[in-house]
């Protein structure tokens, strides 16, 4: 769980705790939404705010949390308040939930994330 690799759909590392996400910052959600096509070469995240008011403990395909973004432009369409889906951690009381979401259950999570990428830009 804790080897990083780059990701199968755009090819850079993907952080995998709320932790991560905010160390690696907008530099890194920068160029994750660049590479999404999400965001122009124009406009770049400038904050990336955890939520602590609300803590998702529910679910049991991976770990969630719930974050905002400040961007240099704010445009119609980019969202500010956004939610992360992570994998749980592949030891302790999650060991077999992660297996679970891991083995047992490809190619859901492939199909998931791609009816999310290529689908909600046309709602």
């Amino acid at each position: 769980h804790t080897r990083r690799e780059k990701g199968m759909f755009y090819g850079i590392e993907f952080p995998w705790t709320e932790e991560m996400l905010v160390a690696w910052g907008p530099g890194w959600l920068t160029n994750a939404f660049r590479k999404a096509g999400t965001l122009g070469e124009d406009n770049w995240v400038t904050e990336v705010i955890p939520e602590s008011a609300h803590k998702i403990t529910i679910g049991n395909n991976g770990g969630k949390f719930f974050f905002k973004v400040r961007y240099w432009r704010h445009l119609r369409g980019l969202h500010t308040s956004l939610f992360a889906k992570i994998p749980f951690p592949l030891d302790g009381h999650t060991r077999s939930d992660r297996l679970s979401s891991s083995v047992n259950k490809q190619p859901q999570e492939f199909y998931e994330i791609n009816a999310y990428r290529l689908l909600e830009a046309s709602l």
